[in-house]
């Protein structure tokens, strides 16, 4: 079983956003189902914390249901437990490579990755990152919504033929 790890700061926005979006649409592909799954943390989340009301009306707006999501902080054991760590941002990237360096071989943005980019993206960063819309209107949780579904939507793609590769 591969295990996707997505990271933000908080935990309560865009990582469970991408964690809820990732679980409903990976059901369309039957090859995932029992193949890959995927958790969420925050480099600086408490544990325990409910999503943020507008990442809620995001995802429900996409029909998909976050209520049961309760933040993680960022551990040994959830960084050990994954097979790909894909952040939201470079500067996650830098919070893991201080406290778990020996993970960054498997560490990527994730639109980075989507698009091909390994590791650390060069200096055109913004480009491969989801920017946090915390504290924003309900219409930039939308959009980060749509955003981090698009993303993922590709992440599926590229799970989908490794594992096809795999089985051979």
């Amino acid at each position: 079983m591969k295990t996707v790890l997505f990271v933000c700061s908080g935990n309560t926005c865009r990582s469970p956003m991408a964690e809820a979006i990732f679980d409903e649409l990976s059901d369309d592909h039957p090859r995932l189902r029992n193949n890959v799954k995927c958790a969420s943390a925050g480099t600086m989340a408490f544990d325990g914390d409910r999503m943020m009301d507008h990442a809620l009306d995001a995802l429900e707006k996409m029909g998909i249901d976050g209520s049961r999501h309760r933040s993680k902080r960022l551990n040994e054991r959830l960084v050990d437990e994954a097979d790909i760590i894909l952040t939201m941002e470079a500067c996650h990237m830098d919070e893991l490579e201080a406290l778990y360096p020996e993970a960054m071989e498997k560490t990527h943005t994730l639109k980075g990755y989507v698009a091909g980019v390994e590791g650390y993206p060069d200096d055109s960063e913004d480009e491969y990152s989801v920017d946090d819309p915390y504290r924003m209107p309900l219409d930039t949780y939308e959009e980060v919504a749509c955003e981090i579904r698009e993303a993922i939507e590709a992440l599926l793609g590229i799970l989908d033929r490794q594992i096809e590769e795999e089985e051979g």
